[in-house]
């Protein structure tokens, strides 16, 4: 059994023989009643065990009383359980419990702090026990034990070839090293992280295949695969006893443990209090977790969530001071109709509030992380303006964590060039095909010819349904087309129905979801209804702050059943989640996929049908994107769309535009007082304008303004 530890006094403890029955009563701790995670950090004046002026074995840059640090408190706080005592370490009676043992750590800069401080505390216990040092090991002669270390930053090879330095995630040649010891206690995720000239390759390997570059938790993931392979074949568990340290979080975002003008660690100098880190746990964890079996699917955890034990469906909203991720004011990618802030909404409340399920934490959304994860690959929104406004928030989410990423953007397309990642949308309202033909605009249910478009990415999300409920002018064909059938119309829940099956299909047989992943944001309550929500007199107009509670009131939407029993008969139902009945909450497991770190294309394998695109994705501000714009024009740009199009597709596009109130050539949203919008939440990503508040004059903006310019490019 491979244990997981990060504390060296727990890791001492458990070389000792923590965890059989025989020496459980040795050190004074039965498993059984104590849970040694649990519990505070107290200060006693009895500490420290050692001072660091009298080892001689610590580095320069371990030594911080050396090198001028002010303060001595951090060295006086030991870890105390909650239901039970750690033993004070007693240097003398490990020697002798380890007499004729050699130990050996095998890691980065945590290994070596380890190790030294280790060192430390037994030449504090025997300082005149006669020792030799020399090569990273430490051998004590009276009782026959050495403490050594050899540094291995990735545990799996770096190799020398012609061509440059390789890592090699499937060979660990330099485990011969580690062969014949008594207790092996490794470490590895750092050094993983390191790019440009502090990183120690130039290519990644794979049995015969070479790499560039890839995602480096999944080559950390493949790494450690390798690793614990290389355990189970090489180390006799009834011989040596093996331990993982565990993944130190980088303390360097202050957001993490509540103090968010705190710019690093630097300067702080007491321990957080409980037990648990309050930023969440770090992704590698995950993969560390997995590999030593403690999680069934690593996929689901990577950011530290475990799906068995917590319901993200389940929580509500909070407010976080903390919160809006990033100011609209500083981002370039948001359409003026989505821009609260600049077009007057004079509160801000509803920036702030986040998602918290009730049994456990969303990790802060990592922009740079999610860029580093998803490098090479390409991500596509297809739907209406839900997906446009998705687009748009992930973009302004990006730029915020790295405004000075070299880009290229042309409408709807982000392309980061350091990354290689691009986020784009298609927009594409009813997902099936809209054909001009002699007759007029049929929409062709049977047909998705415009899923070329589609094919050749690395995440896929999809939305559609809105655009369905139009009528008169603001349906934007004129009759529907099933095989050669044609019908004025029918039934639009059958329509959307038979449009959703047409879609799973195409799905099915043109997307291996072991290359592509595909979610479903589902379905939008309209929010027109205050009886909805308990409001019977009221609308979204005016409402500024989330529903509590995990269920939106007014029920699911019928067409919600559609999503659901299309989710249900794909070929391939492994591959896909069935939609939820939730509300605020429901959007967010598709957006925590997307974008909040889960986003690596190998982090989810499937669809999560969402049905709230009022909720968001821990506080990706969406709702900040829901409202009034005073006087947005855009009369050049209408004119020249409508330029070179037949008197008849004017009239009719003009057309809608005068059953707005709108002057032909003229597109402009109205004013609209919504606030967060009923159950929506003011963190939440998904209010789009056009769908609840201003209805159809954004339906008349998209239909006068048309597709969207050609690219160009911005550095």
């Amino acid at each position: 059994m491979v244990l997981l530890f990060s504390s060296s006094l727990f890791l001492w403890n458990s070389v000792l023989g923590e965890y059989n029955d025989y020496n459980e009563t040795r050190v004074g701790i039965k498993k059984a009643s104590c849970n040694i995670y649990q519990g505070s950090w107290v200060l006693d004046n009895t500490y420290p065990l050692y001072e660091s002026s009298g080892c001689p074995y610590i580095d320069s840059e371990f030594d911080c009383q050396k090198y001028g640090r002010p303060d001595k408190l951090y060295l006086q706080y030991r870890w105390k359980p909650t239901s039970c005592d750690i033993p004070r370490f007693d240097g003398k009676d490990f020697l002798m419990r380890m007499k004729g043992k050699k130990i050996l750590f095998v890691g980065d800069s945590l290994s070596l702090n380890n190790w030294q401080s280790l060192l430390c505390l037994l030449h504090a216990a025997v300082p005149d026990a006669q020792t030799t040092f020399a090569q990273n090991k430490l051998y004590f002669k009276d009782y026959d034990v050495s403490v050594a270390f050899i540094k291995n930053w990735f545990l799996v090879d770096l190799v020398n070839n012609k061509d440059g330095v390789a890592l090699v995630l499937d060979s660990i040649q330099g485990g011969k090293e580690w062969l014949g010891m008594d207790v092996l206690i490794f470490n590895s995720w750092h050094w993983w992280t390191h790019t440009g000239k502090g990183q120690p390759w130039n290519y990644i390997q794979i049995g015969n295949q070479t790499l560039k570059d890839m995602d480096r938790l999944d080559a950390y993931s493949k790494g450690m695969s390798t690793w614990s392979k290389w355990v189970d074949s090489n180390i006799d568990l009834a011989k040596t006893k093996v331990f993982f340290q565990g993944i130190s979080p980088l303390h360097s975002d202050g957001h993490q443990w509540g103090q968010p003008d705190a710019k690093s660690c630097a300067g702080q100098t007491k321990p957080l209090s409980g037990s648990t880190y309050p930023g969440g746990p770090v992704p590698p964890e995950a993969v560390v977790k997995s590999v030593l079996g403690e999680y069934n699917d690593y996929n689901e955890i990577r950011v530290g969530i475990n799906k068995a034990s917590c319901n993200i469906y389940q929580g509500s909203w909070v407010l976080d001071n903390t919160y809006p991720l990033y100011e609209s004011s500083g981002c370039p990618y948001i359409d003026p109709q989505f821009d609260c802030q600049k077009y007057g909404r004079p509160d801000k409340l509803y920036l702030q509030y986040r998602w918290k399920p009730t049994s456990c934490d969303i990790p802060r959304f990592d922009g740079k992380d999610f860029l580093m994860r998803m490098k090479g690959k390409k991500i596509l929104f297809v739907g209406d303006s839900l997906s446009r406004n998705n687009v748009q928030s992930l973009m302004c989410l990006l730029h915020a964590a790295v405004p000075d990423a070299k880009t290229t953007f042309s409408p709807y397309s982000l392309y980061f060039q350091d990354y290689n990642v691009t986020v784009a949308l298609n927009r594409n309202w009813f997902l099936v095909d809209l054909v001009n033909n002699t007759d007029g605009v049929a929409l062709v249910l049977d047909s998705i010819q415009g899923g070329k478009e589609w094919l050749g990415m690395d995440v896929l999300i999809f939305n559609s349904w809105h655009w369905w409920t139009h009528t008169g002018k603001g349906q934007p064909w004129n009759y529907i087309q099933i095989g050669s059938q044609k019908f004025k119309d029918m039934d639009r829940l059958d329509a959307y129905s038979k449009g959703m099956s047409t879609w799973s299909k195409w799905v099915d047989s043109n997307i291996d979801p072991a290359k592509t992943k595909v979610f479903f944001q589902g379905i939008s309550p309209i929010h027109y209804d205050g009886h909805l929500w308990s409001q019977p007199n009221a609308s979204c107009a005016g409402q500024t702050k989330p529903l509590s509670g995990s269920t939106y009131p007014g029920g699911p939407a019928p067409v919600q059943g559609v999503v659901k029993s299309v989710l249900s008969k794909m070929s391939k139902p492994e591959q896909y989640a069935k939609a939820k009945q939730s509300s605020a909450a429901a959007l967010r497991e598709t957006k925590e996929a997307v974008t909040h770190g889960l986003g690596s294309a190998s982090a989810y394998t499937a669809v999560k049908g969402t049905e709230a695109k009022e909720t968001a994705a821990h506080g990706i501000r969406g709702a900040k994107n829901v409202a009034a714009e005073k006087g947005m024009v855009a009369k050049d740009e209408t004119q020249e769309r409508l330029k070179g199009l037949t008197v008849e597709d004017k009239e009719k596009r003009v057309g809608v535009v005068e059953e707005v109130g709108l002057e032909p050539g003229e597109v402009q949203v109205k004013e609209s007082t919504a606030g967060a919008g009923a159950g929506a939440g003011a963190g939440a990503l998904f209010e789009a304008v056009g769908e609840a508040v201003i209805g159809i004059a954004q339906s008349a903006k998209e239909l006068v303004v048309g597709p969207p310019a050609e690219p160009e490019k911005k550095e």
